[in-house]
């Protein structure tokens, strides 16, 4: 087991012990049953205090990756602590018979033009790390997750940027609450085999209210897929906690008005909600953004995924061939333990920039969790581009605007995406609105032709507050389509 053979002096003591899952288990129960104590090593003031592009000025010097002198399938880099990311973060090597850590070495970074008067003590932690491999063509290594700070993280699928983030575990605060963050304190790297086509990973969650232990397994391609496993001990009781958190931004889209003073026709990391009851039970609600901040709410029974989506993969609807949004990835949540009783709730932040999160979603459990218990949940999540279900109908855009002719009058536009066999002409439109509004009219525009039919609506608001709106595609009484869900805000 070698972890820094070209670097004399950076290899702790390598210690004969097996490291499983049930091991951070039993390292996160042990520290829920003690005061949480929040991790501290000795960071110099002027690399606690850099900006943002001060911050870029630090690199990990490539020639130093976990693994890459052994030429193995994966490799791995580390974040320096400074900036946003000052709390320290402890990474480990393990193999099936032995684990050692991997300390703080100043040689494994470059630091630019930075004038620093002190670097950290070696064995400091790092702030985070990456995953790399050859997920993008066979001789080059490029990055397939990343964990910088709490318990976010972030991944992408073959031939796509970095867009949407996850969190490792939400806490909901309360209107006199600040939000608590939890966040991964220490790691363990299964250091991989000559022919491994995954990577596995533990992790140890810390903070106030509950401390936890994480296994990830990634699997890099078109789509990655990492599974997520967590037990959780509650220190305080927790109303709700939050799992397979999403964070994503919106800036504007084609259904945003008014929209920006900016040459850019969308600009968004994702554009919709997808929730997933079953085959042929598919709900999408397009994201958007008001003046005041949203809050949704979705029925978890029967649920079987939820994501954050970037449909439009159409450059000319973004006009950025520096952030390449359209390239951005989808996140599917699979659900699988823990999952029987809860709610997905999607939060809506009104943006202030278009580097700034602003979309919030997680799946929330009904069952209050209490010190002295374990609670374990299992989800996989899916980071790609994904391709719509066969013989399913499904939403390729929403756009809005007043009715030319009568000022009160709100007109939807829906446009489907039909797959082959299901004709135009034999659709039928079932629509409904909240009590706060009036459907005026409804149609179905069969001119448009294969592969895309526009669905129309015409509301008028009858009181104030947000205006709940759906509309499904049938044939012969039988949905063939996505369910379209939307929040109208007539006063924004």
């Amino acid at each position: 087991m070698s972890v820094c053979l070209t670097q004399p002096g950076c290899v702790s003591a390598m210690e004969r012990r097996q490291i499983t899952y049930e091991t951070v288990q039993q390292e996160a129960r042990g520290l829920a049953r003690e005061p949480y104590r929040k991790p501290e090593a000795y960071l110099p003031e002027d690399i606690r205090n850099l900006d943002y592009d001060q911050y870029q000025h630090i690199q990990f010097r490539p020639d130093k990756a976990l693994w890459l002198a052994e030429q193995l399938p994966f490799q791995a880099q580390f974040f320096h602590r400074g900036y946003l990311f000052t709390d320290p973060v402890m990474i480990n090597e393990f193999t099936e018979t032995h684990v050692q850590e991997i300390p703080y070495v100043e040689d494994f970074f470059r630091f630019g033009d930075l004038q620093l008067d002190e670097l950290p003590r070696r064995g400091s932690g790092y702030a985070g790390w990456k995953l790399l491999s050859r997920i993008n063509a066979p001789k080059y290594f490029d990055e397939v997750i990343v964990f910088l700070g709490a318990s976010y993280f972030r991944s992408l699928g073959k031939d796509q940027v970095y867009g949407i983030s996850a969190r490792g575990l939400q806490i909901p605060f309360g209107p006199d609450e600040a939000e608590e963050f939890p966040a991964f304190t220490r790691f363990w790297l299964r250091k991989p085999d000559p022919a491994s086509d995954s990577f596995l990973c533990y992790a140890l969650l810390d903070s106030p209210s509950v401390s936890g232990a994480y296994r990830f397994r990634v699997t890099p391609g078109a789509p990655t897929r990492i599974e997520v496993e967590a037990t959780l001990y509650p220190r305080r009781e927790l109303p709700s906690i939050g799992l397979g958190g999403l964070t994503s931004m919106f800036y504007y889209g084609e259904n945003t008005f008014p929209k920006a003073n900016d040459f850019r026709p969308e600009v968004h990391d994702s554009d919709g909600l997808l929730l997933e009851y079953g085959p042929g039970d598919r709900r999408w609600r397009p994201l958007d953004v008001a003046a005041q901040e949203r809050l949704s709410y979705f029925n978890g029974t029967g649920l079987t995924a939820f994501g954050l989506h970037q449909r439009d993969r159409d450059f000319d609807h973004y006009l950025d061939g520096e952030s390449q949004y359209h390239r951005r990835p989808s996140v599917r949540v699979i659900l699988d333990t823990g999952f029987d009783s809860g709610h997905v709730i999607l939060r809506e932040i009104p943006p202030d920039k278009d580097f700034f999160d602003n979309v919030v979603a997680g799946y929330f459990p009904n069952v209050p969790l209490v010190p002295g218990q374990a609670y374990r949940f299992k989800y996989r999540m899916e980071w790609g581009n994904f391709s719509p279900p066969e013989g399913m109908a499904v939403i390729r855009a929403t756009r809005h605007g007043k009715d030319i002719h009568k000022e009160d009058i709100e007109i939807f536009h829906i446009e489907y995406q039909l797959p082959e066999g299901i004709a135009p002409a034999g659709l039928e439109l079932k629509a409904s609105a909240s009590a706060n509004a009036r459907l005026e009219r409804q149609w179905v525009d069969p001119a448009s032709g294969q592969p895309l039919v526009r669905v129309y609506l015409q509301v008028a608001p009858v009181s104030s507050g947000p205006v709940e709106l759906s509309a499904q595609l049938l044939v012969d009484g039988a949905p063939v389509s996505e369910q379209w869900l939307y929040q109208w805000s007539p006063s924004n």
